[in-house]
């Protein structure tokens, strides 16, 4: 009896032993800390120019604003970001490889321009990149770029990202339907919703009745789309789908009427 006992005994320290140990695993689980600080840069340059005729010191600036995380596994967000940053806008011939490099380049090239005698206006370039966080897995990136580099008018961009923190990768819209073919049942949704906004006919052509550089063929589910608890949206910006002077296009489509097309969990 006493052999028994002890060999219960054993048997009892050693489940414990096990679960302990099971436990202080759990305990201390692989986390991510999905904080995130806004970082900021501000450049500006004073040349001698001739503005309207008037010789005076000219000033260009550039304003930049954007999240940074701060744990080091979500680095490839900072890295998209800044990618992101450096690579939007075609003004500059060859791409700068960090944020202030692509602020100074700017700077720079006003003041060439205003060697040359070019210079009619100040400069500017404005950015603003904001973040937040649809649930645990899903983070939202709005860009908002203003620029202007002497012409006819200034030019403007708003993108918004969605990115995946488990997979890394930026979500398609495919991934809120529930069939990769729903596509075509959301263009469709989106184009009658188009014709209301334009206030044309369904038997009415875009390009024809419309004015814009598209027609119900051609349309096209732009990826620069987001969502909130009553719409999905898609965003075109000037000149993709109509004259700029007609300005960017919203599209916004009542979830009521994508029940049959958008995953449960996108649907609240």
């Amino acid at each position: 009896m006493k052999i028994y006992m002890k060999k219960l005994l054993f048997l009892f320290t050693l489940i414990v032993f096990f679960i302990s140990c099971q436990q202080k695993i759990n305990l201390v689980p692989s986390t991510i800390s999905l904080e995130f600080y806004y970082d900021s840069l501000h450049l500006e340059k004073k040349v001698n120019a001739k503005l309207n005729d008037i010789d005076t010191n000219a000033l260009s600036t550039v304003d930049i604003k954007y999240p940074v995380f701060k744990d080091s596994t979500l680095n490839w967000i900072n890295n998209f970001i800044v990618e992101k940053i450096i690579t939007s806008t075609t003004f500059d011939s060859v791409y700068a490889t960090t944020i202030n490099k692509f602020a100074a380049d700017f700077l720079e090239h006003f003041s060439q321009e205003s060697a040359l005698g070019n210079m009619y206006a100040e400069w500017a370039r404005d950015i603003n990149y904001t973040a937040k966080y649809l649930n645990d897995s899903l983070l939202q990136l709005n860009f908002e770029l203003y620029e202007f580099s002497g012409g006819a008018h200034s030019n403007t961009l708003f993108e918004t990202q969605i990115l995946n923190i488990n997979s890394k990768k930026q979500l398609p819209i495919t991934d809120l339907l529930n069939k990769d073919n729903d596509t075509l049942a959301l263009k469709k949704i989106a184009i009658k919703e188009l014709h209301k906004m334009k206030q044309i006919k369904p038997s009415q052509k875009l390009d024809d009745d419309a004015g814009m550089f598209i027609n119900d063929a051609t349309f096209y589910l732009s990826n620069n789309f987001w969502y909130d608890s009553a719409n999905v949206y898609f965003f075109y910006n000037n000149y993709e789908v109509q004259c700029y002077a007609d300005g960017p296009l919203e599209i916004a489509i009542p979830k009521t009427k994508l029940k049959r097309i958008l995953k449960d969990k996108f649907l609240n």
